[in-house]
């Protein structure tokens, strides 16, 4: 399929498909052969019917590098196996972002602690 838009909707997909490492993106998301600044060439097998639970596996599989909005039309079915043909990718890892808080709170002084705890309850309130 050639997906042809604009350059940041290009670059997303490439971003997202770039994040998995190399031993696992062929097994993840659909091929891409080549893309440009506004053009993108990638593997499109045929519609598949996901389970909620296959979704899951596969949320939870990518959710490590960063990459969101994995929905069931954006699977296709390629030799029997599901693999992804559109993703978004964040610009950091939550996972990364989690460590890398918990790596500098110990470093933090406790008055700065308090405070962002402070701060920060009512949005664990709601």
């Amino acid at each position: 399929m050639l997906k042809v838009g604009p350059k940041t909707s290009i670059e997303k997909d490439h971003r997202a498909y770039k994040r998995v490492p190399e031993s696992m993106r062929h097994q993840l998301f659909a091929k891409i052969f080549w893309h440009t600044k506004y053009c993108l060439l990638q593997q499109y097998g045929y519609s598949a019917n996901v389970t909620q639970k296959e979704l899951d596996i596969l949320r939870r599989t990518v959710y490590k590098y960063g990459i969101s909005d994995i929905k069931a039309e954006n699977l296709r079915m390629f030799d029997g196996e599901l693999k992804i043909i559109d993703a978004n990718a964040t610009p950091f890892p939550l996972p990364v972002v989690w460590k890398m808080v918990d790596e500098a709170k110990p470093k933090l002084p406790k008055r700065l602690v308090l405070f962002a705890k402070r701060i920060t309850r009512p949005l664990y309130d709601k």
